[in-house]
């Protein structure tokens, strides 16, 4: 029942998407098992049934009639618990084709596997996380656009006067209140409430974080903005996100 149950949600979402690349469809396998992960009753046994139902799924796609495709019915998918020495296909998740796809296919596997409640619940409740995230990814441009203010600042503060600069926020991240009052009182009112900003600074480089109040909608819509330093990559859960200079991309 449960196989069934990853099937139909997975090929909905597939359809939904008109997923027909590896790419995409890896995207939204890639959801599916996120989202199994992130259940309280997760378990080794549901892994292993969710794997089965993306391989069945995944050979439909398949040739049936080249050498390749029996290579890859023998080998398995990757990341599967079953097979997992051999990745001859989708051997990496890749940047997000659309950033509302992507949501939508998330959205559709985690209402179905989950919260794996009956159909109406599961409903209810997608419709109630659709929402949450449609408002947060409606408010990710005033905070895109406020990183750039902060952005300028301190390029502005880097040719004035560097050493201050660097004497405040070179060593370590402080929280921009501290480096200029009354920048941080021009952060927007529309960001959700515990929205901060974290910053570090030199004369040359600096990195410019907001965290996790709209994080999980930015891994969504705009992945490149997600600090890989604190995040682990392709979750849709993560503390931080800003835009950082080359030479600060590590810190």
């Amino acid at each position: 029942m449960d196989k069934e149950r990853f099937e139909q949600a997975i090929r909905k979402a597939i359809a939904d998407r008109n997923a027909q690349s590896p790419e995409q469809r890896l995207r939204i396998y890639d959801a599916a098992r996120a989202a199994l992960a992130r259940r309280p009753a997760g378990s080794p046994v549901l892994s292993e049934t969710l794997e089965a139902a993306i391989e069945q799924i995944e050979s439909s796609f398949a040739p049936k009639s080249t050498p390749e495709a029996a290579a890859v019915a023998e080998a398995g998918l990757p990341g599967s618990v079953r097979r997992p020495a051999a990745r001859p296909i989708l051997t990496r998740s890749l940047p997000a084709f659309v950033g509302g796809a992507v949501l939508g296919a998330a959205l559709a596997v985690l209402g179905f596997i989950l919260l794996n409640q009956p159909a109406g619940q599961s409903a209810d409740v997608r419709s109630k996380l659709e929402a949450r995230y449609a408002k947060a990814l409606g408010q990710l441009p005033a905070a895109e656009e406020f990183l750039g203010t902060i952005t300028n600042a301190i390029v502005d503060m880097q040719k004035k006067n560097p050493a201050a600069l660097e004497a405040k926020a070179g060593k370590t991240f402080i929280g921009l209140k501290a480096l200029d009052e009354s920048l941080a009182k021009q952060m927007p009112t529309t960001l959700p409430p515990g929205t901060a900003v974290v910053l570090r600074a030199n004369a040359k480089d600096f990195k410019i974080l907001l965290n996790w109040s709209l994080c999980p909608a930015a891994s969504i819509a705009r992945p490149e903005l997600v600090d890989r330093v604190r995040s682990k990559p392709d979750t849709l859960a993560c503390p931080y996100f800003g835009v950082w200079s080359q030479g600060a991309a590590n810190w």
